[in-house]
């Protein structure tokens, strides 16, 4: 919040910012007290712009979690009809119409276990961890394994690291 008081001829004013208040007792020029307004002025709005961003930030999270729980969803499907199967099938699910398409996201089953990753994003994992309440079958990628909540399993060859992993 941000007003002004003081004298018509503005010898002495008070500025009310947030709840703290200067006071210049001395006169003022008009010069001096417009930067002084633009100045708090762009403090509001900067404040109000980091808001923004960072709610647009946590909805990006959000957003990407989602889509990779999805993604694991399309491809339980696939993993049941298709167990015996070794390799890459990203491009062999077929995903709803609804679901937009991720080249970022990959699907692989090697020795009747199914794996879905995709680089791990800032805050996605936790957000991910949030929605399947801790799942022991999510983890992160590193240089030799995947760390879950139960601890670390040793890591395919073909999951890179800094992953966010959903294991079958």
């Amino acid at each position: 919040m941000f007003y002004l008081t003081g004298v018509p001829e503005i010898r002495s004013c008070i500025i009310h910012v947030a709840g703290a208040d200067i006071y210049f007792h001395r006169e003022i020029k008009m010069k001096s007290f417009i930067v002084i307004s633009l100045l708090f002025l762009w403090l509001a709005f900067y404040g109000n712009l980091r808001d923004d961003n960072d709610s647009y930030a946590a909805s990006l999270r959000e957003g990407k979690a989602l889509l990779f729980l999805n993604y694991v969803n399309v491809f339980d499907s696939y993993y049941e009809l298709n167990p015996d199967y070794n390799g890459d099938v990203t491009h062999n699910v077929t995903a709803p119409s609804w679901l937009p398409a991720n080249v970022d996201i990959q699907m692989f089953i090697e020795n009747k276990r199914g794996y879905v990753f995709m680089p791990a994003y800032q805050g996605v994992y936790n957000n991910i961890l949030k929605r399947t309440e801790g799942s022991v079958l999510v983890g992160v990628s590193d240089s030799s394994s995947l760390v879950t909540e139960a601890g670390r399993i040793n890591k395919p060859s073909f999951i890179p690291s800094g992953y966010i992993v959903y294991m079958r």
